[in-house]
């Protein structure tokens, strides 16, 4: 890396054997040829700045010469490479995202011109900010007017309010694109949004925070709030449509209108059309087995919030919030049992609804969500599955809310802390002659975390606080 004051030498010390078994140590300096040159050529102009920097440096009232010159010198015995590099670190502002983006975007530059210079370097956006805007001018250069924005605004609002990378299927049945516009506008939007697996991804989630930032409505690449519920009404209704046909477990789609059909109408619950769905859906018995096939717990989360808005929205009589309220408690319920088989879910749906069949408390709902899983053909795998004919097990809809089971010992203590703002999960510690303590969260109702501690009974109960 030739400086303005010299360039690196390759030095190897070598050890020579000689006379009566001593060695000596030898440098030897390898050179490139072109080096050796340019060597000859600017050696003048070397020495002329060793001469000349400590007069220039001399006579500067209020300025230490020795540090100046010292400054100067150090700024000169700097390669280029090193100064660009300054250079960008200090653009990157302590963002590592930032340096992915820059290999990208200098990449794309080298292409282009067949070099990269310093100028270059100089040039580069700061911050990431910077880098965003740099990036989507060179998929849209007329900003907000430019027409492939406009073409792409739709889908780019799906993006900012999808709940993880957004199957591009899926997407393409939500805009109603054909083949050809799915591949013409996903490859044109690849710089800012690429695609891997079949999913369109964003580099970085402050990528959206940045679309969709208040304070930029009046800029170029802005997203509302507005166009976000809107696009998450949208995605909502086209997973429900896809839960409603049965086909939300296609591969196409790579399971997210399963997963995330519920969690859209979360977002947009004010619309009671998608909340009655959404209702209808957790109702749907094949649904609910390959919901809890991919997480029980997040089916769970998923009827508890679902449950929560109809309280929320709609009077106690409903009988979609009440069949919905039953089938959350159902689930609390089973949350033991289905962590250990998700197949569990027939029967024990079954065991805890079936008293809401007949007589004062038949809820219509539930008697025809019964009728449906009964008709269920078992595991594929064969084996057969247990339906209960009589109530014994604990029926939804009562005082308890769950069963915590796993200790093998007495339980000496017991320790509860309740959801608060600051923790959405309740929490109990159990202590147990079985030499554990255990955590359990209330949440999901099952064991999170085991802690062996020391070899004999636990009788110790922590103290459990919440840091303001």
């Amino acid at each position: 890396s030739p400086t303005p004051l010299g360039y690196s030498d390759v030095n190897t010390i070598f050890s020579v054997p000689i006379s009566q078994g001593r060695r000596v140590l030898c440098e030897l300096q390898f050179h490139m040829k072109d080096m050796i040159l340019a060597k000859d050529e600017t050696h003048v102009y070397y020495e002329n700045i060793r001469v000349l920097l400590p007069r220039m440096c001399a006579g500067h009232d209020g300025v230490n010469k020795d540090e100046l010159q010292g400054f100067i010198k150090k700024r000169l015995d700097t390669s280029v490479l090193d100064a660009a590099v300054e250079k960008m670190e200090a653009n990157a502002k302590g963002l590592f995202i930032y340096a992915r983006m820059l290999a990208d975007h200098m990449k794309e530059q080298a292409n282009k011109t067949g070099t990269f210079s310093f100028e270059d370097v100089l040039a580069l956006p700061t911050g990431l900010t910077e880098v965003y805007l740099e990036n989507f001018l060179r998929v849209f250069p007329e900003g907000k007017q430019d027409r492939l924005w406009k073409r792409c605004k739709e889908l780019i609002a799906l993006i900012a309010a999808a709940k993880a990378p957004l199957p591009v299927e899926f997407a393409q049945v939500v805009l109603g694109w054909s083949d050809t516009e799915r591949v013409e506008l996903t490859s044109k939007l690849s710089l800012v949004f690429p695609e891997r697996d079949g999913r369109l991804h964003v580099l970085h989630k402050t990528v959206m925070d940045w679309l969709k930032k208040p304070e930029r409505r009046h800029e170029d690449f802005y997203v509302s709030f507005s166009e976000t519920q809107e696009a998450s009404k949208k995605l909502a209704h086209h997973a429900l449509l896809l839960v409603e046909q049965d086909t939300a477990h296609e591969s196409k789609y790579l399971q997210y209108p399963l997963q995330f059909a519920l969690a859209h109408v979360r977002d947009v619950a004010s619309d009671s059309g998608l909340l009655e769905r959404a209702a209808l859906a957790l109702l749907r018995f094949p649904y609910l087995l390959r919901r809890a096939a991919v997480s029980s717990p997040k089916l769970l989360e998923d009827a508890t919030a679902i449950s929560a808005e109809y309280r929320a929205r709609k009077p106690k009589s409903d009988e979609y919030g009440h069949a919905v309220s039953l089938l959350r408690s159902a689930l609390s319920l089973s949350m033991q049992g289905l962590l250990t088989n998700y197949k569990q879910l027939a029967g024990q749906l079954i065991a805890r609804l079936m008293m809401y069949e007949q007589g004062e408390h038949k809820v219509r709902l539930i008697t025809e969500f019964l009728r449906e899983v009964r008709q269920w053909s078992g595991p594929e795998e064969g084996g057969g599955w247990w339906c209960p004919m009589t109530a014994t097990y604990t029926p939804a809809g009562g005082a308890l809310q769950a069963t915590l089971t796993g200790h093998s010992g007495n339980v000496n203590c017991v320790k509860y802390r309740p959801q608060s703002e600051k923790s959405e999960r309740s929490m109990f510690v159990t202590a147990s002659d079985d030499k554990t303590l255990k955590v359990s969260f209330v949440r999901f109702f099952h064991v999170y975390v085991y802690v062996r501690v020391h070899d004999g009974f636990v009788f110790l109960c922590v103290r459990m606080f919440t840091r303001s």
